[in-house]
């Protein structure tokens, strides 16, 4: 690996960290659509490099979900009967969601992600909840079943799944902070067994022996070490700088991207 491709790892954590940290957005919005075009030049087959970009990012937020979610819980931020509906269906859903993946070709997955991430830029621009809130008290008998699909979602696209679960909890009538500190937890869960999952799968020849299933180590390893830092120095910024300008400039950015995906 060049070191010019050493400083691109390096660099995707470190704007991807900073997003995270200042837009309270996953990391994996970043850096899918950043390995997608950066992990051929480590000759990665093109046939698996959407597979691999998610499987990777997926590894990534193994950390600072880990670190998240310990927090909230510490804050009792994390309500634990809605934890064990939602998070049991979300472990179901994380593995359906890479069986699922391994199933779709590289364009469909990247025309996916693409749709997604202008949904993501989309509530930026707007800053509104793409579900209507309602005041009723909540039943949330059917959280196993979101719990799936927010899972599945996640695993299939390698995000935490934060941009659904929070606004969804939250039109449930669950307090915000609590859906924030549910939605780290079940990031957790989306990132360990996606990226388990992902581990296992490829059995398709590739001469690539950094390769652990679809799981790039290296740049898994060099990505999370600058995340995890500048996501915390994001956070700092997330105080001090005009966020929803910087909202509006990063939402512009995510529609690119998107539409490069997507054609």
């Amino acid at each position: 690996m060049t070191s010019l491709m050493i400083l691109s790892y390096l660099g995707v954590g470190l704007v991807a960290g900073l997003s995270a940290g200042i837009f309270g957005v996953g990391g994996g919005i970043i850096i899918v659509p950043a390995l997608v075009w950066l992990l051929p030049q480590n000759d990665i087959p093109l046939e698996i490099v959407m597979h691999t970009a998610v499987a990777t990012s997926l590894v990534v937020m193994i950390p600072t979900a880990l670190s998240s979610s310990i927090k909230h819980m510490q804050q009792g931020n994390v309500q634990t009967a809605l934890l064990n509906r939602l998070g049991f269906g979300i472990f179901l859903g994380s593995i359906v969601g890479v069986f699922l993946a391994n199933a779709l070709s590289r364009n469909y997955l990247q025309s996916i992600f693409g749709v997604f991430e202008l949904l993501v830029a989309y509530q930026m621009l707007t800053s509104r909840n793409l579900l209507i809130p309602r005041e009723s008290a909540p039943v949330l008998r059917e959280l196993p079943l979101i719990g799936v699909l927010i899972g599945g979602l996640s695993s299939l696209l390698g995000i935490g799944g934060g941009t659904m679960t929070v606004p969804y909890l939250n039109w449930r009538g669950i307090n915000m902070r609590i859906a924030i500190g549910s939605s780290a937890t079940c990031g957790l869960i989306i990132a360990v067994v996606g990226a388990a999952t992902f581990a296992l799968m490829n059995d398709s020849v590739q001469n690539t022996p950094a390769l652990v299933g679809y799981i790039y180590l290296p740049a898994a390893i060099m990505i999370a070490v600058t995340s995890v830092v500048s996501a915390r120095f994001g956070a700092v910024l997330s105080m001090r700088l005009p966020v929803p300008l910087l909202k509006r400039l990063f939402a512009l950015l995510l529609i690119v991207v998107a539409l490069r995906m997507l054609l």
